[in-house]
């Protein structure tokens, strides 16, 4: 009989070639053709990916769980009187913070989309909100730090896209 494991909690025997093949239980394989229960592993290095981008994508993911956690401490602590805001500043709130969040929350699965959203929504803010419907261009430098996660996301997003003339792939 091959090696392998006895699940107890499933009640079945595992072979060693299986878990090999399908990568479970941390020893990932890219090559198998049996799907891998755990799904993909968030911390592995992707195809073609080397040691630079890997620490620029996880760099920006940090810098973006830094970002959300500032603005939901800052709505959490201070609130938001919904009836206290004026029509045209919804616009502004379009912008900044929700699309800043939507656009981190998805540079965590496509980096250059997710990025672009997160900048746009910075540059909109200050233009749209701040230059045509405030008056003023400048709405000072409290916003521009969020525009870091989004920029190192399409910082890696192009590298990545562009280092070997294909997307890096995911292995899911």
């Amino acid at each position: 009989m091959e090696s392998g494991i006895w699940n107890l909690e499933f009640g079945i025997w595992i072979s060693e070639s299986w878990i090999l093949e399908s990568g479970i239980y941390g020893i990932p394989n890219p090559k198998s053709k049996i799907p891998n229960p755990l799904g993909v592993f968030m911390f592995e290095h992707r195809e073609h990916e080397n040691a630079l981008l890997f620490s620029l994508r996880w760099t920006a993911r940090l810098a973006s769980v830094v970002c959300l956690a500032i603005i939901f401490l800052f709505f959490a602590g201070e609130g938001i009187d919904f009836s206290a805001v004026r029509p045209v500043e919804y616009v502004g709130l379009l912008f900044f913070p929700l699309g800043v969040m939507i656009g981190l929350v998805l540079a965590w699965r496509e980096e250059l989309a997710g990025g672009a959203v997160a900048v746009i929504s910075i540059v909109a803010f200050y233009l749209i909100y701040g230059a045509l419907l405030s008056g003023r261009l400048w709405q000072g430098w409290g916003f521009l730090p969020f525009l870091i996660p989004g920029v190192l996301f399409l910082i890696y997003g192009f590298q990545s896209r562009f280092a070997h003339g294909r997307p890096i792939e995911r292995g899911a």
